[in-house]
C-alpha cells in the first residue's frame, strides 16, 4: 500500500524498506536503535558513525563490492571475503550493462576536452538506452545529456568554489543540482536524517585499505581537479579492522598494537585523540 501510494506522488519519496533504514540510523548524531540493539550484537563499530575523516583522493585507489546498501553498512562491522582482490577505482563502470571505465571517460571529457558523447562510457550508457533498457539511471537520450550537464556544472561548483560537504552546503543554502532533490520532503530529510549525511563513502578492508563505495561523480571530479584532501565517511568496517580499534581501545594507544608506519591512518586518528590528555603547565 505505501509504495502504491508514494509512487503515486508527484515527487519522489524513500521505499519502505529505506524509511526503516534511515528510522534505525535516528537521529544521526546519537542513532538510538545502534546505541541500544545493535551495538549489544557487535555488529556496530565503537568509531562515531558519521565522523568524516579527510584524506588524498589518491589515496583511494579500489572500489569495494556493493553486498549491501549504502545506509545498511552505515557503522557495521562485517566479515568474510568481501574486501579481497578488490577491482580498481579507475578500471570499473559501476553501472550494470557497460564496460567502459568511468573516470577514465571523465578525464577525456574535462582533461582532454571530449565531447561526452565521443567518450566510451557515454557512448555505451546511449547504445542502452537506445535499446530500451535504462541504464545509469537514464531511460533516454535526453536523460543522459541531462545527467551529463550535471556533472558539467558540479565539476564548475567544486573547481570554483572548492569541495564542501553536505552540511557546507546546507548552511551556504546551495541548491540541490538534481531536480527531485529540490522538493520540501527531500530538504527535511537532509536536514534531520541520514540523507543529509551523503558524502563520498568508504569501506576499510581488514589491511586498512579505503575501498571506495559511493559518490563516484564527487570522487572523480576530485581526483582530477588534484584534491590535496577531501572528507570521506566510513560505512563498513572488516572484522579484522574493527579488531585493530578494539585492542588499540583496550590497550589505551595506537602504538601498542601498530607498527609506527601505521599509526596515521585517517580511521584511527580519533582513538589517538582519545588518549591523548592535556598537560596542566
Amino acid at each position: 500500500m505505501y509504495d502504491r501510494f508514494r509512487r503515486k506522488l508527484p515527487y519522489p519519496i524513500p521505499s519502505l524498506g529505506t524509511v526503516v533504514t534511515y528510522l534505525k540510523l535516528f537521529p544521526p548524531e546519537s542513532p538510538v536503535y545502534v546505541r541500544l540493539v545493535g551495538s549489544r550484537r557487535n555488529a556496530y563499530t565503537d568509531a562515531d558513525l558519521f565522523k568524516l575523516v579527510h584524506v588524498s583522493p589518491e589515496e583511494i585507489q579500489y572500489r569495494s563490492p556493493r553486498f549491501a546498501g549504502k545506509w545498511e553498512l552505515a557503522g557495521r562491522v562485517v566479515d568474510g571475503e568481501w574486501d579481497r582482490d578488490p577491482a580498481r577505482y579507475d578500471e570499473s563502470s559501476f553501472v550494470d550493462g557497460v564496460d567502459a571505465s568511468f573516470h577514465r571517460s571523465l578525464e577525456r571529457h574535462f582533461v582532454d576536452d571530449v565531447r561526452w558523447e565521443e567518450t566510451p562510457f557515454v557512448r555505451e550508457v546511449l547504445d542502452c538506452v537506445a535499446e530500451g533498457k535504462t541504464t545509469w539511471t537514464c531511460t533516454d537520450r535526453h536523460d543522459v545529456e541531462e545527467k551529463c550537464t550535471r556533472i558539467d556544472r558540479l565539476y564548475e561548483r567544486i573547481a570554483n568554489d572548492g569541495y564542501m560537504t553536505q552540511e557546507q552546503r546546507r548552511r551556504a543554502d546551495i541548491r540541490d543540482l538534481k531536480q527531485s532533490r529540490r522538493s520540501r520532503i527531500f530538504r527535511w530529510l537532509k536536514e534531520y536524517t541520514v540523507v543529509g549525511k551523503d558524502e563520498i563513502t568508504v569501506n576499510v578492508a581488514r589491511d586498512g585499505t579505503l575501498l571506495f563505495f559511493s559518490a563516484k561523480h564527487r570522487m572523480s571530479i576530485a581526483k582530477i581537479l588534484g584534491l590535496d584532501s577531501i572528507p570521506v565517511l566510513v560505512l563498513a568496517r572488516h572484522e579484522a579492522w574493527q579488531a585493530i580499534r578494539d585492542a588499540a581501545n583496550e590497550e589505551r594507544g595506537l602504538s601498542a598494537v601498530l607498527p609506527a608506519n601505521r599509526l596515521d591512518h585517517p580511521d584511527l586518528r580519533d582513538i589517538e585523540e582519545q588518549v591523548e590528555t592535556p598537560t596542566d603547565s
